[in-house]
């Protein structure tokens, strides 16, 4: 009798494999050409092992897309670079980007590499260079259809005979190259023949020679990144297009008008200028412009407040962007405070205008120094519209943090709505967040969160702060760095793992309460009641999402917030098919800015209802009414006349016969009506309406749809979603209309 023979696993697995790329390869040719564009070139290249079938269907792909990066863990030239010959070879269709970094080595077969991707109509064109300096070959300009082109680390030849530029390029990048002699000249041809470019890099661009100026011509310029050690004589025609700019000249233009080069960048809405730069002859770098940043919305400034001359630029600049609403301050080698810039100062450098419309401002790398903390004072005195500022500080610093906040919290502040987020050391670049506790640490623990006039109290950490006893509550807010970092960062921290806490908490003026994690129960409720029994202050915003079992603590809570001065409410309900009734008490927080109710049954307005006289924001989801309901949420609206964004989804009207009503909202301008009912409105009177979605289905009939449509005329931005065609009503205004339809059968 024979052994039995053990099977071959191997040969069988390697059977089906085959089997099931023979079965793959019988796909159309586009969905396997499509497949093998998704997979990369490496692997549609090994794809040729397979089977016999698939030995060159690689080949057959009808561009290529050539990706050999230098990475990480490469000693020189990226592995496989050898291989780039042999796809060239053997792959004739159109190869779209051409991507390599190449050593010493490898240089020389960039020739017969530019000789060919000309013919094969290449795209993108990245060319890097790794430990060596070469001049890279002249039929570089050949490449006529290029819409990006990447040049780094290498020399760049004269322009050949009758070049015909790049017509279709729109992203040039030149970072650490040396042009010829006159090369300032080359490179204005370049742009100049290239009409379509939008974005354009120069950094580290050598062009060794006199000096001479010339001009950037560019119609199309959106991005423009300049990063240079000294002044190549750059100037710029107009840029009508242009959006962003990065700026970074050491000598600031040298002898020629510095003022003068920035006003080229009039209209842009984004820019980044670098300031922190020693003058060589200690004159100022901008003490005035000759143009105002009418279009400027964000700016960022690498200065620092330790000499006169890049303070005078820094309020140069905040005083010609009257419309600036994001400003970020990275200091970079501000170590030594050498001139005292103190706040009357820093005051008379400002006008009535200055900072007027800034929202947003972060501070990195600050050292405390007095400069410093002035501008910090000025910022919040003038900034009326501030919502969020951001400080980081250095290694370094002149005070302790404790007595840096301790300062922070007694400044004035034009806006109340400004928070404070003291995001602690800046140099560290650690950053873990915890959105169930509402904690932000930044450099192993260290956190401040202040609120318009106080602190944000984190969400369950007060019911597990230290001690363990029924009232547990943090005693104040995180001030100085723990020494141990989180050893879980993903994992919640314990409250006794913080750093101790300064000022005391319960005698802030101001706190924001968010229990937004879908948890919460009976826990949570237990420290709402504590923090509203043991806090007097005001309370900014207040946000719950409960459950059925801590449902019945929500009228007390309201209550409490009315005297509170509470400006955003926002409610969410666990469970939609358990609806409790809100306290009415809730239409007596007359200073909210901000409501939001989700999953709730709407109380009838109590007698006197004084109205929502800053009411910006209302969003009501899920919400059930009473009978005459609609005439409530008529009530509600017509008393809020600064309402901006209003958003009915899904609301319940109890069913009381037919009811005609309208919409009033004179300051409305973005409206969403979800529903799958009709309740019998009209919107008349909404001059500022500017943005709508509407969807109401089928339970519209055609005659009151049309009349409802009739009420959007004036909008700019349309989203409908409907069963009926579109009444002869002109939109005059109208730049975006997305249309949806509920019922395929009746599209018109």
């Amino acid at each position: 009798m024979s052994p039995l023979r053990r099977p071959n696993w191997k040969r069988r697995a390697t059977e089906v494999a085959s089997a099931e790329a023979d079965a793959l390869i019988s796909l159309p040719a586009d969905v396997l050409d499509d497949i093998l564009a998704r997979v990369g070139l490496r692997d549609a290249v090994r794809t040729s092992a397979l089977s016999r079938a698939w030995r060159h269907r690689w080949e057959a792909l009808p561009s290529l897309n050539i990706h050999f990066p230098r990475l990480e863990e490469d000693e020189g030239a990226p592995k496989g670079l050898g291989a780039v010959d042999g796809i060239l070879l053997r792959c004739p269709g159109r190869v779209r980007r051409f991507y390599v970094s190449l050593d010493e080595l490898h240089a020389d077969r960039l020739h017969d590499w530019l000789l060919v991707l000309p013919r094969r109509g290449v795209e993108t064109l990245d060319l890097s260079f790794i430990d060596c300096f070469p001049t890279i070959p002249s039929s570089v300009f050949s490449c006529s259809r290029l819409t990006s082109l990447g040049l780094f680390d290498c020399a760049i030849p004269p322009l050949p005979p009758g070049f015909q530029g790049f017509p279709e390029l729109r992203k040039f990048t030149l970072i650490n190259v040396k042009l010829k002699e006159n090369g300032e000249y080359q490179l204005e041809e370049i742009i100049a023949t290239s009409p379509s470019l939008e974005k354009l890099t120069l950094w580290d661009v050598d062009i060794p020679g006199e000096f001479a100026e010339w001009v950037v011509q560019a119609p199309n310029l959106r991005y423009l990144k300049i990063c240079s050690d000294q002044d190549y004589g750059w100037n710029f025609a107009e840029l009508p297009r242009l959006d962003s700019a990065v700026i970074d000249i050491c000598d600031y233009l040298g002898e020629r008008d510095f003022s003068r080069f920035l006003a080229s960048f009039a209209t842009i809405a984004k820019l980044v200028l670098y300031t922190f730069h020693s003058t060589f002859n200690g004159a100022n770098i901008l003490e005035r412009l000759t143009c105002s940043f009418i279009k400027l919305k964000s700016m960022a400034l690498y200065t620092h407040f330790c000499e006169f001359s890049s303070i005078l630029s820094t309020f140069c600049l905040l005083r010609n962007a009257p419309n600036l609403e994001k400003l970020k301050i990275l200091i970079y080698d501000g170590d030594e405070q050498k001139f005292e810039a103190n706040g009357e100062f820093q005051s008379a450098q400002c006008t009535d205008g200055t900072c007027a419309n800034l929202q947003f401002v972060n501070m990195t790398g600050v050292h405390w120094h007095s400069n410093e903390m002035s501008f910090i004072e000025l910022i919040m005195s003038k900034a009326r519209h501030l919502r969020t500022l951001s400080i980081s500080h250095d290694k370094k610093c002149s005070m302790s943090n404790d007595g840096a906040v301790k300062k922070l919290l007694n400044y004035k502040k034009a806006s109340a709505h400004a928070e404070i987020v003291f995001k602690g050391k800046y140099s560290s670049f650690f950053c873990c967040k915890f959105p169930s506790y509402g904690l932000y640490f930044s450099d192993y623990g260290e956190t401040v969160t202040l609120g318009s006039h106080g602190a944000t109290v984190p969400p369950r950490a007060v019911e597990r702060a230290g001690g363990g006893g029924s009232a547990g509550l943090p005693p104040a807010v995180p001030a100085r760095r723990h020494p141990h970092p989180p050893r879980h960062p993903g994992r919640r921290p314990h409250l006794r793992a913080l750093p101790r806490l300064a000022p005391r908490w319960e005698a802030l003026p101001c706190i924001s309460l968010s229990f937004l994690d879908k948890r919460g129960g009976t826990p949570t409720s237990l420290a709402v009641d504590r923090v509203l029994a043991r806090y007097p202050g005001h309370i900014s915003s207040f946000s719950f999402h409960f459950d059925k079992y801590s449902a019945g603590r929500v009228a007390d809570w309201l209550v409490a917030l009315c005297g509170r001065g509470v400006r955003s409410i926002n409610l969410q309900c666990s469970y939609y098919h358990y609806s409790f009734t809100l306290h009415s008490s809730v239409f007596l927080c007359t200073q909210l800015v901000h409501l939001e109710l989700n999953g709730c049954r709407m109380p009838p307005l109590p007698a006197g209802f004084p109205g929502f006289p800053v009411l910006e924001e209302l969003t009501l989801y899920a919400a059930q009414f009473p009978e005459n309901g609609e005439s409530l949420l008529e009530e509600i609206l017509g008393a809020s006349p600064l309402l901006h964004t209003l958003n009915l989804s899904y609301l319940y009207v109890r069913d009381d016969g037919p009811a005609d009503w309208t919409i009033v909202g004179p300051s409305v301008r973005k409206l969403a009506i979800i529903l799958d009912k009709s309740y019998g409105w009209r919107i008349t009177d909404l001059p500022r309406l500017d943005e709508a979605t509407i969807d109401m289905g089928k339970y519209v009939s055609s005659g009151d749809f049309q009349g409802f449509i009739a009420g959007f005329a004036r909008v700019r931005k349309l989203i409908l979603h409907t069963c009926y065609p579109l009444p002869p009503v002109h939109f005059v205004p109208l730049t975006m209309l997305l249309l949806g339809n509920c019922d395929q059968s009746r599209h018109h």
